[in-house]
């Protein structure tokens, strides 16, 4: 009799689990702190250069409204100021079956971001923007299919997992291993939406999908990834107003050993080697050429800094594989 009073409650349980109230994914105000690769400018030269990051937040007001095709959406404001393409404005709306999905004047219609109606086995297929939109470029994870791997309920959220991203597509915050130490990982969060944000690629950032530190609800925090990142990762700095030392890094790709060659002799040089995410992996002062060793680190994308106690002098791009 025990047993079949145990079993029943299980099931019981489960069906509550199961018949849970759905959290939409917006309130009143929502705001969204997602981090990006950017292309920086020399301040000198003019001359672009890969090496950081920036966060940006993205604000949701639902008094922020448009109506396309009798479908009301919300019109995102954001910290960055947006280029000049139509579909670079941000226009999203949900419905009632926990489904994001975000309108492009180009195409004059919508697009899915998110889905949270999917169970373990099901699909789901990152946009393949450049086949619709007015977008010239591209985004590496663009057209990848993602198979959900498990479904798990935490603090009555269903939360959709993914395997991460292969390493064959490209560069991508969510490569495979790249980033766990941070909890990073493609899900799509019950009234959170995606850990990509809840708008997919965003063209002002280089060609990959960016990253969600934190969502707020009514000023209320609702997500963060990782307490030891907060909700502001940023190295977006440009070259200062002096000539830069000239220095090579070689090889690169590498597997994690790269030589640092100096033009001259310095002293109190700095050097500091960041992940994408803003983190730092190494540092030590030198004097001279040397070689840094990287090796203990994941495969993938970083950011080589030089600097004296004045200024920056130079960053580089450095790829582990």
């Amino acid at each position: 009799m025990k047993r079949v009073l145990f079993i029943a409650a299980l099931i019981l349980s489960s069906l509550s689990l199961l018949s849970q109230t759905y959290m939409p994914f917006f309130a009143d105000t929502n705001k969204y702190n997602l981090v990006h690769a950017i292309t920086s400018k020399n301040d000198l030269t003019g001359d672009p250069f890969t090496g950081s990051i920036a966060t940006y937040v993205y604000t949701i007001t639902k008094t922020n409204q448009l109506t396309f095709n009798e479908k009301t959406y919300y019109v995102v404001q954001s910290s960055y100021t947006p280029g000049y393409l139509d579909d670079e404005v941000l226009i999203v709306r949900e419905d009632t079956t926990g489904k994001i999905f975000r309108y492009y004047p180009s195409i004059e219609d919508e697009i899915l971001i998110c889905d949270m109606s999917l169970n373990q086995g099901d699909t789901f297929q990152l946009p393949t923007l450049g086949e619709w939109t007015s977008m010239e470029t591209y985004y590496v994870e663009e057209g990848y299919i993602l198979v959900v791997d498990s479904v798990t309920y935490e603090d009555g959220r269903k939360i959709i997992h993914f395997p991460d991203i292969d390493f064959s597509i490209g560069f991508s915050f969510f490569y495979i291993g790249l980033f766990s130490d941070y909890n990073v990982g493609l899900k799509f969060i019950e009234g959170i939406g995606p850990t990509y944000g809840p708008f997919g690629y965003i063209t002002m950032s280089e060609n990959f999908l960016p990253l969600l530190l934190c969502s707020t609800q009514n000023g209320q925090l609702e997500y963060m990834l990782h307490d030891s990142l907060g909700c502001y990762q940023d190295n977006h700095v440009g070259i200062p107003d002096v000539e830069n030392i000239k220095f090579t890094l070689y090889p690169n790709p590498s597997d994690g050993f790269i030589h640092l060659d100096l033009e001259e002799n310095c002293t109190d040089y700095y050097v500091e080697v960041f992940n994408l995410l803003g983190v730092s992996v190494y540092s030590t002062t030198i004097s001279e050429s040397m070689t840094i060793d990287l090796s203990n680190n994941p495969a993938g994308i970083y950011f080589l800094s030089l600097r004296n106690k004045e200024a920056v002098l130079g960053v580089k791009k450095v790829i582990i594989k």
